[in-house]
């Protein structure tokens, strides 16, 4: 009500400022016009506000049709809805985690599920590539008979595998071993 109240005061205000500054020519030219345009379409706007105005206020002290109350008039007060009723921390809906089961309220439940998960945050992108790269690729039986045919990742792969073995096996480093090897 009192955004319309201040819409209806500028509007005012403009015409009365127009009215006085501008001084309307005799003849019908261009600026004559004009100045009678821009009049008519304030005066619209004012019109629209009030009327705007004039509907809600009738709406809200209305007596419904329907439920003989005052559907209509909202609350207003800090710490109420626009239904007159109180919420705080107590009232509010919880649910519990599907992941790891605490109780959290309805209004966080989306973003707790999301970092739960490790969908969320700085390092959801690695989470992402380590859960890629562990899950085991299935192999088809007539690809591991190809024999001659190398595929190049797969290659890569067992080269890895191999270094990896060879590094650390029997718990000495492959460090130790070329060091050993150089003294003999």
């Amino acid at each position: 009500m009192t955004e319309q109240t201040k819409t209806l005061d500028d509007l005012q205000l403009t015409h009365t400022v127009l009215q006085k500054n501008v001084s309307k020519p005799q003849n019908n030219t261009k600026a004559a016009l004009a100045f009678t345009l821009l009049g008519d379409l304030i005066d619209e706007c004012i019109q629209d506000v009030l009327f705007e105005a004039h509907r809600d206020i009738k709406q809200s002290n209305a007596i419904c049709q329907i439920c003989q109350t005052r559907c209509r008039s909202y609350v207003a007060q800090p710490g109420f809805d626009i239904f007159g009723s109180s919420y705080n921390v107590g009232n509010l809906p919880s649910y519990d985690c599907v992941n790891c089961h605490k109780t959290i309220a309805a209004s966080r439940y989306a973003p707790h599920l999301e970092k739960c998960l490790g969908l969320a945050g700085r390092q959801s992108s690695r989470v992402a590539t380590r859960r890629l790269g562990s899950s085991p690729i299935p192999s088809n039986s007539s690809d591991d008979n190809l024999g001659s045919i190398s595929d190049p990742d797969n290659s890569y792969s067992s080269d890895r595998k191999r270094k990896k073995l060879m590094s650390a096996v029997n718990g000495v480093s492959r460090v130790k071993k070329l060091k050993s090897l150089g003294n003999d």
